[in-house]
């Protein structure tokens, strides 16, 4: 269950930037990206870095509670 939490924040985080950029790119094609957008971007842009936290501490407990990919490194 961890694991499908990691992978679907950082799923969310991936898609949620992605259209955040293609809407970004629409707003400045159109010549309407004007300051009351600029801090929209910045709100938004932080509620996305509130996703690529989450989905880092999900992948930290992965780590180094379960030891999920240490095997790797060998014995």
């Amino acid at each position: 269950q961890l694991i499908e939490q990691h992978e679907n924040l950082a799923t969310w985080a991936m898609w949620y930037f992605t259209a955040l950029l293609f809407f970004r790119i629409y707003l400045l094609v159109k010549k309407k990206f004007n300051l009351k957008f600029q801090y929209l971007f910045i709100l938004l842009g932080a509620i996305g870095c509130l996703l690529i936290l989450l989905a880092g501490y999900y992948g930290g407990q992965l780590v180094f509670d379960h030891g999920i990919g240490t095997q790797l490194f060998g014995k």
